[in-house]
C-alpha cells in the first residue's frame, strides 16, 4: 500500500470511529442519550491496548433549530492525534425526523485532512445505527452498516464496508470515567470491516442518559483488548 493510500486509510478509520461514537450517542427520539442544549460539549480520549493515549475527540453543539419534520442539530466535531495535532475537523448537520436520527455521513470526511485524496469522488450509503429511547437488559438492537466507494475519473479505486451486527444490551453497570460516575447500560456488538482485506472485532459500549457514550472498549478477533475510549468532558 503506497503512502497516499495509507493516509487515506487512516483518515477513513478516524472518521468511522467518530461517526460511530456520535451515532451511538443518540437516542431514537434524539433526546436522553445525547445533550440537546446549544453549547453542550462531549470530550473523549482514546487509548491503545497498553493504555497509551492515541488521540482525542470533541463534539460541540453549535445550534439547533425546529423544522416541520423535527429538529436539526449543528455540531462541530474535532479530532486530535496523540501529539494533540488536529487531524480532522468538520461541521456536522444531524437531524431528528419522525423518531429517527439521520446525518449526512459525507460530512465526517474532512477534505483538508485527505491530502492528495481530497479531490476524489466519494459515494456513501448505509443503514443508520439506532439506539431506542428506552432499553432493557436482554434486548437486541438492529444491525447497521456503512459503505464507501472512492473513485477518480469515474474509476473506483477503493471500497470500504463496515458492518455492525449482533448488538445486545447485556448489563446495567456504574462506570467511573474522568468526566464523572454514570449509571450505564452496557451494549455489545460485532464489527466487520472490508476494504483491501477483512478485519473482525467486537466492542462493548457503556451509555448513560445525558452524555450518551461514556466508555467504549474494542477487542480483536481473539478477544484481546485492542483499544478503548472514555468520556473526559461533559458540559450540558
Amino acid at each position: 500500500m503506497n503512502e497516499k493510500m495509507k493516509k487515506l486509510y487512516k483518515t477513513i478509520f478516524i472518521s468511522i470511529a467518530v461517526l460511530f461514537l456520535s451515532h451511538g450517542a443518540y437516542a431514537q427520539n434524539c433526546a436522553g442519550y445525547y445533550p440537546v442544549m446549544e453549547g453542550s460539549v462531549l470530550g473523549y480520549k482514546s487509548f491503545d491496548d497498553k493504555g497509551k493515549v492515541t488521540g482525542s475527540n470533541k463534539q460541540t453543539i453549535i445550534s439547533k433549530s425546529t423544522t416541520p419534520k423535527g429538529v436539526d442539530y449543528t455540531v462541530k466535531s474535532e479530532a486530535w492525534d496523540a501529539k494533540d495535532k488536529l487531524v480532522s475537523e468538520a461541521t456536522l448537520v444531524m437531524r431528528c425526523e419522525g423518531g429517527r436520527f439521520l446525518m449526512d455521513m459525507k460530512s465526517f470526511m474532512d477534505p483538508k485532512s485527505m491530502g492528495d485524496m481530497k479531490d476524489m469522488q466519494m459515494e456513501i450509503s448505509g443503514v443508520d445505527l439506532e439506539i431506542p429511547a428506552e432499553m432493557i437488559v436482554g434486548q437486541s438492537l438492529p444491525d447497521a452498516n456503512i459503505s464507501m466507494a472512492f473513485s477518480t475519473n469515474n474509476m473506483v479505486i477503493m471500497r470500504l464496508m463496515v458492518n455492525i451486527t449482533n448488538r445486545k444490551v447485556v448489563a446495567q453497570e456504574s462506570v467511573a470515567v474522568p468526566a464523572g460516575t454514570f449509571d450505564c447500560l452496557k451494549l455489545t456488538y460485532d464489527i466487520e470491516t472490508k476494504a483491501m482485506f477483512k478485519m473482525t472485532a467486537s466492542s462493548a459500549q457503556w451509555l448513560a442518559k445525558g452524555p450518551g457514550v461514556v466508555k467504549t472498549e474494542t477487542y480483536d478477533k481473539k478477544g484481546k483488548l485492542s483499544s478503548s475510549q472514555v468520556l473526559t468532558e461533559f458540559k450540558d
